[in-house]
């Protein structure tokens, strides 16, 4: 920490003034290396670090790398996954999508100088005009800040928060089958003013189901969707792109899924709100 002291001076009292609270105001770091930078990463809204969240509690990230990542940029990606005991060069990053979120991961600038990522918010706070409240699944997961952003893990580059330990956890039993559905604001995607809807299914250990159908089904409301049906990848996500939204009307998209002969549902309702020019989305059941 760099403090800057007044009378009385040798002791730290009132009226003195220090850089930076929660990130420290000068870092040396370790040189580069091609190994796992593990440190904590997730924390609450004081940006003080946590092993356990309640499934309703707003997820924060923040770090002071003490290595120096092999490469450097100035915006940075930050995952939620569930966790895994070794993560391997080359593993895909996938946000876990759970109830009311959307525009995932969370993308920040990095201050690659000084190795610092600034209080972050990654998860949560419900408004208070929203359907339902967003939570997280119970279970153990892993925050990652892809550093060099380009979706998969890089040992000496990208950090992770957990390593063989879970970097935090949701108390709980997990679900048999999580399946989730969310939609990303238009503006992430590659066609004009399309909104992309999400439907991922996960297993109780974090496991991503792969090639299983999920319908999408347009309820009430305009606009139309570029498939009916889509089969979820290695990551367990297929998806379907919605046009046609109106100022003041909103559509409820439903999705279906059949997993071991049980049905799963989730609904989405996409909106444009006025003022703004862009869709939202948000889970309004399950």
């Amino acid at each position: 920490d760099i403090v800057a002291d007044i009378p009385p001076y040798g002791e730290y009292n009132p009226g003195d003034l220090v850089a930076d609270n929660l990130a420290a105001g000068l870092l040396v770091q370790e040189p580069p290396q091609f190994s796992d930078i593990i440190q904590d990463i997730a924390c609450d809204q004081w940006g003080l670090y946590k092993d356990v969240f309640d499934s309703h509690e707003i997820l924060y990230a923040r770090v002071n790398s003490l290595r120096q990542p092999l490469e450097t940029f100035d915006r940075i990606g930050v995952y939620v996954m569930p966790h895994k005991d070794v993560w391997m060069a080359g593993d895909s990053l996938v946000d876990v999508r759970t109830v009311g979120t959307h525009e995932m991961p969370i993308h920040a600038l990095w201050n690659g100088i000084a190795g610092s990522l600034p209080l972050l918010q990654v998860r949560g706070r419900t408004e208070p005009d929203d359907p339902n409240p967003i939570v997280i699944w119970p279970g153990e997961y892993d925050m990652i800040v892809d550093v060099n952003r380009n979706s998969i893990y890089d040992p000496g580059t990208d950090i992770i928060d957990g390593g063989t330990q879970p970097g935090f956890v949701v108390p709980g039993k997990p679900p048999k089958v999580r399946f989730a559905a969310s939609a990303d604001v238009d503006f992430l995607s590659v066609y004009p003013n399309a909104t992309k809807i999400w439907g991922v299914l996960v297993d109780s250990l974090g496991n991503f189901y792969e090639d299983i159908p999920v319908s999408f089904q347009i309820v009430y409301g305009p606009g139309a969707l570029s498939a009916d049906t889509s089969r979820t990848s290695a990551n367990g996500q297929a998806f379907s792109n919605f046009t046609g939204a109106t100022f003041g009307r909103g559509t409820l998209v439903r999705l279906d899924t059949i997993v071991d002969g049980e049905l799963y549902s989730q609904y989405v309702l996409i909106f444009r709100k006025i003022p703004y020019a862009h869709n939202q989305g948000i889970l309004i059941g399950g």
